[in-house]
């Protein structure tokens, strides 16, 4: 199961029946992903097909079912979790292959078949966007920018530490930036415009151009950007600008503790979260904490 660092878009949806059936998907990964990270893949497979019963249409929601069905021995869900990944664009043919928590799927006659439907995935997928190679190095940036943060010894850092990581990829992103603009999705995939994201995300010494990057997601055209990534990007150039964050993503140690940075109308929080599809910041307080939040 790939590492999700970031919730999964939910579409915006204008009836309020929609809007709750897409909350409770949402609560239903939330149950998953601590079934998973706790080691209960049967309890965590269930959930996953809770999820998926409620609405749930992200890729990446299916890849991740498929996973935990697989580690819980559900094999014939775990093929069908994944044909369902496919259909909705999963194009990942790397993560595909080398996720162990697939292993019990490759010995099986219909993996074969699935590696067929992959690999036409991932060329259909590559023929869709408008720069393959400026993907692959936005890609590969965010690569070592993970590395970095997690004091991993590849040979890209040899040398470097995190702040130096962040300057070199700042100044390339200016560059990007300056040459076609902001990386949307029809240019360099969903991923490729993600890795940018998490790029300028970093680029904490450049407040200015953080914010213009904020600007010009801000006026992608409808499809282009992913909302989290717009909400994530909104709460770090307000909080560099020493403003108030609003949709409660930034955290810093105060006399000791991981808390929340100032926010603004906190008592609005779990609604602004939920226009964009985060999830709640109570979940996302426990999961940064360990804590049960509870309002002063």
């Amino acid at each position: 199961m790939k590492p999700i660092l970031f919730a999964a878009v939910l579409a915006v949806l204008l009836g309020h029946g929609e809007l709750a059936w897409a909350q409770s998907a949402a609560a239903f990964v939330r149950e998953a992903d601590q079934h998973y990270a706790a080691g209960d893949y049967g309890p965590s497979s269930y959930a996953y097909d809770a999820a998926i019963a409620a609405g749930a249409k992200n890729p990446t929601t299916f890849f991740n079912a498929a996973c935990s069905a697989a580690l819980a021995g559900r094999i014939d869900t775990a093929f069908t979790h994944l044909d369902g990944a496919l259909e909705r664009g999963f194009h990942d043919l790397e993560l595909l292959n080398q996720d162990t928590d697939l292993t019990a799927l490759r010995e099986d006659a219909r993996w074969a078949r699935l590696l067929v439907q992959a690999n036409l995935a991932q060329e259909k997928f590559l023929a869709s966007i408008g720069d393959v190679e400026l993907r692959s190095e936005l890609l590969e940036m965010a690569r070592v920018d993970q590395a970095a943060r997690r004091g991993e010894a590849i040979p890209e850092l040899e040398g470097r530490d995190m702040n130096e990581v962040d300057a070199q990829h700042t100044a390339r992103m200016k560059e990007i930036v300056a040459q076609f603009g902001w990386p949307t999705q029809s240019l360099v995939g969903e991923d490729g415009a993600r890795s940018a994201w998490l790029l300028v995300q970093h680029a904490d010494l450049q407040p200015g151009f953080q914010r213009e990057c904020l600007d010009l997601m801000t006026a992608a055209e409808p499809g282009e950007v992913d909302a989290t990534d717009v909400a994530y990007l909104t709460d770090r150039v307000l909080v560099n600008e020493g403003k108030l964050q609003i949709y409660g993503t930034q955290f810093w140690t105060q006399d000791g503790e991981l808390q929340p940075r100032p926010m603004e109308d906190p008592t609005n929080v779990e609604d602004r979260r939920a226009e964009v599809g985060l999830g709640t910041f109570a979940d996302y307080y426990k999961l940064m904490t360990g804590q049960v939040w509870t309002q002063d």
